[in-house]
């Protein structure tokens, strides 16, 4: 019988060996020239949602955005000359003085005051001309001297006083309040003036 032959494979560098011996042969072959671009497939179907991903890292802190536009004026109210609350052009129709209440009903009557002292007694009845014409004299002087109670103030009276001067107040307030609102506002507008004024 004769020996067994070598069985050739591929060796570590790609090429065909037999036994110890490396025949140089490519045992794979070389690629050949690419081929034409095929046609484009037709779309395949949506695939199924995949799962939700971890929470991002939070972004940095973006710029401070631009100051807005400056507001329009508002208007200030103040009491027209019908009485009511005015705001601009505007009669609100509500009044800015309240309505004088009711009156108060009538207080009761006093006690009666304790029984004066007795008066002294008189001169003699039989009068001459001169003591009538001087007796009549101290009773003028006496009607001159005397003075005219003041009348008493009673809680209705004041009610009164004070309905009667509240409009007043209220509208001085008015005023004042009115005046302190647009005192600023003319001060800005005089500088503006007077910024604009300074070029030429």
């Amino acid at each position: 019988d004769g020996q067994d032959g070598l069985t050739p494979y591929i060796g570590t560098n790609g090429n065909w060996w037999i036994g110890e011996t490396d025949t140089g042969v490519k045992a794979a072959g070389q690629d050949g020239q690419k081929g034409d671009t095929g046609e484009k497939g037709d779309k395949g179907e949506t695939g199924a949602t995949g799962a939700k991903g971890d929470q991002g890292e939070k972004g940095e802190t973006g710029a401070a955005g631009k100051d807005g536009k400056d507001g329009k004026d508002g208007l200030t109210p103040y009491i027209g000359t019908n009485g009511n609350w005015w705001i601009g052009e505007t009669d609100t129709g509500v009044k800015a003085a309240g309505q004088d209440g009711q009156n108060g009903e009538k207080g009761e009557t006093g006690a009666k005051g304790d029984k004066g002292d007795q008066g002294a007694i008189g001169g003699s009845a039989i009068k001459t001309p001169a003591s009538k014409q001087k007796e009549k004299m101290a009773r003028k002087a006496t009607l001159v001297k005397k003075v005219r109670p003041a009348p008493k103030v009673t809680k209705a009276t004041k009610a009164t006083r004070a309905r009667r001067v509240r409009p007043v107040l209220l509208a001085l307030r008015a005023t004042r309040a009115r005046k302190a609102t647009l005192a600023p506002l003319e001060k800005t507008a005089k500088t503006a003036l007077t910024d604009r004024m300074a070029p030429l």
